[in-house]
């Protein structure tokens, strides 16, 4: 009776071990056929948005307007409008900031070469004549 309980214990464990191991191997490829399913979707959301982008773009860049209708057309322009502000603000700041960094360099070449004969800060003065200049280089 020994003998056949323990040829039953171990054929009992056996088909545990066999019960186990199938079921992870189960698991392990719903989880793969899961992945896989999750990885197409975020694959085809992202391929959807690349093409929204995309066609957004041509229109931007004045392409591909044929199937826009008036409201449409008029928010293109608008959206173009402000870009076109916002680079031209860009640039404003831009050449102000190089106005002053050049007026500086202007003042510590003249402060190296001893050329301040008023005894006023040559830096003010620039400084000064560098506001108006930048109003009237702004555009209008």
């Amino acid at each position: 009776m020994l003998i056949t309980y323990k040829a039953t214990s171990c054929s009992m464990k056996l088909v545990i071990d066999k019960y186990n191991k199938a079921k992870a191997e189960h698991y392990q490829s719903d989880n793969q056929v899961t992945e896989a399913k999750l990885w197409e979707r975020e694959t085809t959301v992202l391929r959807r948005q690349v093409q929204d982008l995309q066609g957004s773009h041509r229109q931007l860049m004045g392409e591909e307007l044929s199937g826009l209708n008036t409201k449409d057309l008029q928010n293109l322009e608008t959206q173009l409008e402000m870009s076109l502000h916002c680079v031209r603000m860009r640039k404003v700041d831009q050449m102000h900031q190089e106005n002053i960094n050049l007026n500086k360099k202007v003042n510590d070449k003249k402060d190296a070469d001893g050329t301040n004969r008023n005894g006023e800060s040559s830096k003010n003065q620039i400084d000064a004549h560098a506001h108006i200049r930048l109003q009237l280089c702004q555009p209008q």
